[in-house]
């Protein structure tokens, strides 16, 4: 990891919620975490 820490940070609940509704998401879409690239 480039910059150590003590604790790690996950996207707040809130903010996946509000990424969801924006995104006009329909069946057989596909959605990809790209994670945090470490």
């Amino acid at each position: 990891m480039l910059a150590p820490r003590k604790k790690l940070w996950s996207t707040p609940d809130t903010v996946i919620a509000k990424a969801i509704a924006w995104v006009p998401l329909q069946p057989g879409d596909l959605v990809g975490d790209v994670g945090c690239g470490d």
